[in-house]
């Protein structure tokens, strides 16, 4: 199984890095041809509103050609195409003429439009992103008035009018350098080319026309002007090389990268210590509490006056923490997507530390996500059906199905949603269709499939669990034992105990907003950076620290939802399923809130496209967190949960139940060598107990020790102990006697409720009538 999965994580972290974008080098000789490839324009107050640029009517090329695409470039509305530029290599160009566009009315107010929405275009030269302004507007100004009155009212007129002016004239400035110097091939002979050749190191676009030039006729064209009929588009082009730049310098001067990367280093150093220590703390506070709690059981002596019925708390809970959870099909294919979701994102994650994504080309990481999220789907089936199988459920064909429709059901609302305004609005955000059936390919013919055995696999691993016998005995693991059983350390009750009525401040929904609270603020600085990088111009580099903040939610997450289920368990509330799944998903919530909170504060969209783009964009994320965080929540909570509520507070992690300390006549035996309970493993706990003839009484569900043999001088447990089979076919004999026991006959309780155990492990039930209670059970095991 294990070899599986590991083939699995091979596989799918070779997809995603044979679909990452990563940027190849291209080496030119003089006079060859570089190529100008237009993009998109947009808006500049928001990057996902992208439009073909011939959808404003520039220069068009004789002959359309596409340049190439990727999957992440198609995705994220990149749409790019070869112009007429005539550039060469080392050929400078001190004035071209591209082309003349008639200004119609109609271009006019084209142009006119974009320029008022502060619209920028996008270029690239040998993959190096370049962008400008498509013009600039210049407030009108003020006529003279007769009196102040009039000057003032013809500014406040002045101020809402504009000219504005069309760029036509674009400035390459391109640095390059020799092949083997800028690659790092001069030692290398076998590598060093013999024919020189050169790369590009660094591309600068400005334009012809600024403010200060506004209304140069040469670089810019004043719209309002209705006496030119044309404008001409011109370009310029400058070449210099630079010996001591090299490729990685592509990439440095980028004017869209972060520069100040101290600060941000910084402040995620800064949250990761203060949440580290506050965890730290809290962590503290709450293992001396639990200490204290489970230390009452440990120490307090039955004869003492321990009155069972006093116990308060989680101990009173103990029949009800490991009843099904409501919807559990619905609750399972959950934490099964969730699964999924962290496989995928920790895998893209593990990849961008590795410098798999080049950081100028957008569309690397969603490219990366939209394969890893198929190819991460055996992980979610498996995790669903296994969970579903351990809890008992019986219609695992719809447990497959929720955990593999859970993430894309919701998805595909959205996406389509979402294209169909992008067609609309004739945007290059719109998918195309060949995009569109590469998509769906992938859900269908790969998450599908493995979805499906993912969901068979768990299936078959894993078995049901019982529930144990109302008589508890500790039996060690056989070979024989099923490694996949889950054994829940309680008999759940048939009808669920009455939870007590909380104080506000306790309630549900309390409890679910405090779980949060921590991890958003583990990551609240990091979430700025990444809403900037999304729904801004920065581009975001910083994978590490990404990585680093990405544990740091985990462990939180983790810490917190574990802390507020103790807590729960405390306040007599054995709802912890659904609660704890909620408790780690808030921070996904929080999320969205925080995306509400930052489109009004740091954004300048105002208009229908531009809103529902970010809020439908920002609610996938939200909900994939909230979905991914739940399953983070959820999961831990199986273990803490059965060693809190098993046998034996002295060793919660191999007793299956303990009704309370053991009685002084079995840790008197202690004195005589200096030591107390706490000192002995769980096994010689054990041990303690059945020498001394204590066995764990079943009285109307709750366990107490009561001592059914006296331990004679120089006998022992094993004078006692029957053979399993001859213990299971005594029914025959019409004694209440204990068959083959060597040093004679004891009495056996014919009402014993037991529970079949391994053939290795012998037993036997004796009775005293004077301590065992009427209708009570007993039972001895020993290996």
């Amino acid at each position: 199984k294990m070899v599986g999965v590991r083939a699995m994580a091979m596989a799918a972290a070779l997809g995603m890095a044979a679909l990452a974008s990563g940027e190849d080098t291209n080496e030119y000789e003089l006079k060859d041809e570089v190529f100008i490839v237009a993009n998109t324009i947009r808006p500049s107050a928001n990057p996902t509103e992208t439009y073909h640029y011939y959808t404003l009517p520039f220069c068009k090329p004789k002959e359309r050609q596409w340049d190439d695409h990727d999957l992440g470039e198609l995705l994220t509305g990149n749409r790019k195409i070869v112009t007429d530029y005539q550039v060469y290599f080392g050929i400078d160009v001190p004035y071209g003429k591209l082309c003349k566009v008639s200004m119609t009315p109609e271009t006019v107010k084209a142009f006119s439009d974009a320029i008022e929405d502060d619209y920028v275009f996008e270029m690239y030269v040998d993959n190096i992103r370049l962008s400008a302004m498509v013009g600039q507007a210049v407030q009108k100004a003020a006529p003279p008035g007769k009196n102040v009155l009039e000057q003032h009212l013809n500014k406040f007129a002045a101020a809402s009018t504009y000219d504005y002016y069309l760029n036509t004239h674009v400035h390459f400035d391109i640095a390059y350098n020799d092949a083997d110097i800028a690659l790092g091939y001069v030692d290398d002979t076998e590598v060093k080319s013999p024919v020189p050749k050169f790369v590009i190191v660094g591309v600068n676009m400005s334009l012809g026309g600024d403010n200060k030039k506004a209304g140069n006729s040469e670089y810019q064209y004043a719209l309002s002007d209705l006496s030119k009929k044309e404008a001409s588009f011109t370009y310029s082009v400058k070449w210099r090389k630079e010996a001591a730049w090299t490729w990685e310098d592509r990439t440095v001067k980028d004017p869209l990268l972060p520069e100040v990367l101290e600060i941000h280093w910084l402040s995620i150093i800064n949250s990761f210590v203060l949440v580290m220590l506050l965890v730290a703390f809290l962590s503290i506070v709450m293992f001396r509490i639990l200490k204290q709690d489970v230390s009452r059981y440990v120490y307090m002596d039955p004869e003492d006056g321990l009155d069972i019925n006093e116990e308060t708390g989680w101990k009173l809970v103990h029949a009800d923490v490991f009843r099904n959870p409501p919807y559990l099909v619905v609750f399972c294919a959950y934490v099964g997507a969730g699964a999924q979701l962290f496989a995928m994102l920790f895998g893209v994650l593990a990849l961008s530390l590795l410098d798999v994504f080049h950081p100028t080309k957008r569309g690397g990481i969603m490219a990366a996500l939209a394969v890893a999220y198929p190819l991460t789907a055996s992980i979610g089936g498996y995790r669903s059906a296994s969970l579903y199988k351990q809890l008992g459920g019986q219609n695992w064909v719809w447990n497959i199905v929720a955990c593999g429709l859970v993430i894309p059901g919701p998805l595909l609302g959205v996406f389509a949603f979402l294209n169909t305004v992008a067609i609309w609005n004739d945007s290059s955000a719109a998918l195309p269709f060949g995009t569109i059936m590469i998509l769906i390919c992938l859900f269908l013919l790969v998450n599908v499939p493995l979805t499906i055995i993912g969901g068979i696999a768990g299936r078959n691993t894993t078995s049901k669990y019982n529930d144990p016998p109302h008589l508890v005995v500790f039996t060690p693991p056989s070979d024989n034992d099923d490694v996949g059983v889950y054994q829940p350390p309680c008999r759940t009750n048939k009808i669920p105990r009455e939870i007590p009525q909380p104080p506000w401040y306790k309630a549900p929904w309390v409890h679910v907003v405090a779980s949060g609270c921590l991890p958003y603020s583990a990551v609240y600085i990091e979430l700025h950076h990444i809403f900037a990088a999304i729904w801004g111009r920065q581009i975001y580099t910083l994978f590490g620290i990404m990585f680093l903040a990405f544990l740091m939610l985990v462990a939180v997450t983790a810490f917190m939802t574990i802390a507020m289920t103790y807590f729960q368990l405390v306040g007599e509330d054995h709802r912890w399923w659904w609660r704890s799944f909620w408790s780690g998903g808030v921070t996904g919530v929080f999320v969205f809130a925080y995306s509400v909170w930052y489109f009004y504060t740091s954004t300048d969209m105002d208009e229908f496209f531009q809103t529902v783009f970010y809020f439908g964009y920002s609610a996938v994320m939200s909900y994939c967190s909230l979905v991914m965080l739940a399953f983070i929540g959820s999961s831990p909570h199986h273990c803490p949960v059965s060693a809190l509520e098993s046998d034996g507070a002295a060793a919660p992690s191999t007793w299956s139940m303990y009704p309370s300390a053991l009685p002084r006549v079995a840790t008197s035996r202690l004195t005589m060598y200096n030591l107390t309970i706490t000192d002995l493993s769980s096994f010689a706990v054990q041990a303690l107990a059945w020498d001394a003839g204590l066995v764990a009484i079943n009285r109307s569900g709750v366990f107490a020790w009561t001592q059914v043999y006296v331990k004679r001088q120089s006998d022992s447990m094993a004078d006692i102990a029957a053979t399993f089979d001859s213990f299971v076919t005594s029914p025959s004999q019409t004694t209440r006697e204990c068959i083959g026991g060597p040093n004679g006959k004891f009495l056996r309780q014919e009402r014993t409720d037991y529970s079949t155990f391994s053939a290795k492990v012998t037993q036997c039930a004796v009775e005293l009538v004077s301590d065992v209670p009427d209708g009570a059970s007993a039972m001895f095991a020993q290996d």
